[in-house]
C-alpha cells in the first residue's frame, strides 16, 4: 500500500472519530462537524489521486516506448546511410 493511501485512510479515520465525539459531545460540535466534512471530502478526492497515479505510470511507460521507437529510427537512418555508401 502507497503511503499517501495508508495517510489517507488515518486521516479519515481521525475525521469520522471527531464527527463521533462531536455528536457525543456538544462542545465539540463545530470542530467535529468540520472535520466530518473533511473526511468525506479526503476520501472523495482519493480515488481521483488514484486515478493520476495510474495515469503517471502509462506516461512513463508511453515514455520508455517513445525512447525505444527514437533509437530504432535512428539505426535505420544508420543502415540506410551505410547501404548508400556500399552500393554507390
Amino acid at each position: 500500500m502507497e503511503i499517501s493511501k495508508i495517510t489517507d485512510i488515518i486521516l479519515a479515520i481521525v475525521s469520522f472519530g471527531a464527527g463521533i465525539l462531536s455528536l457525543l459531545n456538544e462542545k465539540y460540535r463545530p470542530a467535529g462537524a468540520a472535520l466530518l466534512i473533511a473526511g468525506f471530502i479526503l476520501i472523495y478526492f482519493s480515488s481521483y489521486t488514484a486515478k493520476i497515479n495510474e495515469q503517471e505510470r502509462e506516461i512513463k511507460k508511453l515514455k520508455e516506448k517513445l525512447k525505444i521507437h527514437e533509437r530504432m529510427i535512428s539505426m535505420e537512418a544508420d543502415i540506410l546511410a551505410l547501404k548508400n555508401k556500399v552500393f554507390k
